[in-house]
C-alpha cells in the first residue's frame, strides 16, 4: 500500500507541472504555431523561443518553392520538416563523429554540386551541439565562404547564398513579455528566454557599479546568478564569476568556478559559428580578464584538486595571456592522460609559449577517439597564423607517417582543409594506406590541393 501511494503521488507531481503550463496557456489564448506538421502551443509569457521558431518557418515559406530543398544545421530537421520541403543530403542530424568526416566530404560535394539557396543555423544555444561547429570543419568552411546572413529571429539565423542580390539583413527584435515576479523568480523560471533577459539586466547592473551582494543578497540568489552566467557564457560574467569564486562561501564558490570554465569553453567553441557576427562574439578578450590573478591560475595548473574546479577557465585565461611561467602547470595539464581535454589544454597553452614540440604532442592527440580532442584539434589547427604553418605541415607530415589510423586520417583530412600544398607526396602516399578510411581522406586531399587556391 505506501508503494502504490508513493507512486501515486510521483505521478500526480510529474502530471502539475504539464497541468500549469495547460493552464497558463488557457488563461493568456496562448501562442500556437500555425504549422499543421508541429501541433505546438504554449503560454505567451514563455513562448518567445516558439515564437522566433514560427518567424523563422514564415520567412522561409515565403521563399521557398514547393519542392525546393533546405538545409539545416546542426540539428535543426524540424524546420524542413515543418515546411514540407526535402534536404539536400541524407543527414539531418550533425553530433560531432556522426556523421563522420568522410560522409562531412560527401555533403559538401552534394552542396556544392547542387547549392541550396538558404541554410538555417544556429547562432546561440546549441547545447547537446556546441561543439558540432568546431567538428564539422569541412562544412564549416565551405558555408563561411558562399553564405551571408540573410535573417536572425532569435537564435535561428538564415543564410543566403552570396552569389544572390544582397538585400538587408531581416532581423526583427523577438523578446519575452515581462514577467511580474522579481528579479530572482525571474533567474528561475523554466523559460530559458526568460533567463537570458533577466541575466542580462544583472550584469548591466553590475555594470553599473551595483554590488552582486546588493542584487544577490543570498546564497540562492547567488547560485541562481552564477548558474545563469554559465548558461550564456557571456564574458561580462568573468569579473563577477571570478570574486565570487575566491570570496564566496563553499557552494556558491563552486557554481562560480563552473560557470568560469563554461565561459572559457564559450570563447573557445564562438568562434566556430557559422555567422560571422555571431562568431565575432568571442574574437576579443572578456573585459577584465586581465585583472584575474594569474599567480593563483598557476597554482590551479599545479594542483590537482583546483584543476578539477578551475583547471579549463585557468588554462584559457593562461594561455592568452602567453604566460610564460605556466609552463610547468601546461605541461602537467599534458600529462592528465584520463583527462584528454585537459591534455589538449596543455599542449596548447606550450604552443603559444613557443615551444617547438607542441603542435606535435597537439597532432599526436588526434590518435584518442575522444570528443575533446576529434572536436578541437583540427579547427585549432586550422586557424593558426602564417608564421606557424610550417610547424603545423611539419606536425601533419610525422602524424600522416603515425601507426595509429585515426591519426593519419585526420591529418589527412586536416592537410587537405588547409591546403597544405607541401604535403602532396606524403598524401599521394596515403592513396595506398592499409585503412579505407585514410585512403578517402587522404584521396579528398590531394584532389583539394589539385583544385589550387590557397587557406
Amino acid at each position: 500500500g505506501a508503494f502504490v501511494t508513493a507512486g501515486g503521488v510521483l505521478a500526480v507531481a510529474s502530471v502539475v507541472p504539464h497541468l500549469e503550463g495547460r493552464l497558463a496557456a488557457w488563461r493568456d489564448g496562448g501562442f500556437r504555431l500555425p504549422w499543421p506538421r508541429l501541433p505546438v502551443v504554449l503560454e505567451r509569457t514563455r513562448a518567445t523561443d516558439l515564437r522566433a521558431l514560427g518567424a523563422t518557418l514564415e520567412y522561409l515559406d515565403r521563399r521557398l518553392g514547393p519542392k525546393e530543398p533546405l538545409f539545416a544545421f546542426p540539428a535543426l530537421g524540424l524546420i524542413p520538416y515543418a515546411l514540407g520541403r526535402p534536404t539536400p543530403t541524407p543527414h539531418d542530424y550533425y553530433f560531432p563523429g556522426r556523421p563522420d568526416h568522410g560522409d562531412e566530404a560527401e555533403i559538401v560535394a552534394r552542396l556544392a554540386a547542387a547549392p541550396p539557396r538558404y541554410i538555417v543555423t544556429l547562432n546561440r544555444r546549441l547545447g547537446f551541439f556546441s561543439e558540432s561547429p568546431a567538428y564539422y570543419f569541412l562544412l564549416r568552411g565551405h558555408v563561411r565562404d558562399r553564405y551571408r546572413l540573410a535573417a536572425r529571429f532569435g537564435r535561428y539565423d538564415v543564410l543566403v547564398r552570396r552569389d544572390l542580390p544582397a538585400e538587408p539583413v531581416v532581423a526583427p527584435p523577438i523578446v519575452p513579455p515581462p514577467l511580474p515576479s522579481g528579479l530572482v523568480a525571474r533567474l528561475a523560471d523554466p523559460d530559458r528566454e526568460q533567463r537570458r533577459v533577466a541575466i542580462f539586466e544583472v550584469l548591466d547592473r553590475l555594470d553599473a557599479g551595483v554590488p552582486l551582494e546588493t542584487i544577490a543578497p543570498g546564497r540562492r540568489e547567488q547560485l541562481l546568478v552564477m548558474r545563469n552566467l554559465a548558461e550564456i557564457g557571456d564574458g561580462r560574467g568573468v569579473w563577477p564569476a571570478w570574486q565570487t569564486f575566491r570570496t564566496g562561501s563553499w557552494r556558491v564558490a563552486n557554481e562560480a568556478g563552473g560557470a568560469l570554465n563554461f565561459i572559457a569553453l564559450n570563447y573557445r567553441l564562438g568562434r566556430y559559428l557559422w555567422s560571422p557576427d555571431a562568431a565575432a562574439r568571442t574574437a576579443e578578450p572578456p573585459p577584465r580578464m586581465g585583472e584575474v590573478d594569474g599567480d593563483y591560475l598557476r597554482t590551479v595548473l599545479l594542483q590537482r584538486s583546483l584543476r578539477m574546479k578551475l583547471g579549463v577557465f585557468a588554462a584559457w585565461v593562461l594561455t592568452a595571456r602567453r604566460d610564460a611561467a605556466a609552463a610547468t602547470g601546461f605541461q602537467r595539464l599534458l600529462e592528465e592522460v584520463d583527462h584528454p581535454y585537459f591534455r589538449l589544454a596543455g599542449a596548447e597553452g606550450l604552443q603559444a609559449l613557443g615551444d617547438p614540440g607542441a603542435t606535435g604532442e597537439l597532432v599526436a592527440l588526434l590518435a584518442l577517439r575522444e570528443h575533446a580532442t576529434q572536436n578541437l584539434i583540427p579547427s585549432h589547427l586550422l586557424d593558426t597564423q602564417a608564421a606557424e604553418r610550417p610547424a603545423v605541415a611539419r606536425a601533419l607530415e610525422a602524424g600522416l607517417q603515425s601507426e595509429e589510423p585515426l591519426e593519419r586520417e585526420v591529418c589527412a583530412w586536416i592537410a587537405g582543409a588547409g591546403r597544405f600544398a607541401e604535403l602532396e607526396p606524403a598524401l599521394r602516399a596515403a592513396r595506398d594506406d592499409r585503412v579505407a578510411e585514410v585512403r578517402a581522406a587522404a584521396a579528398w586531399a590531394v584532389e583539394r590541393l589539385q583544385q589550387g587556391g590557397t587557406g
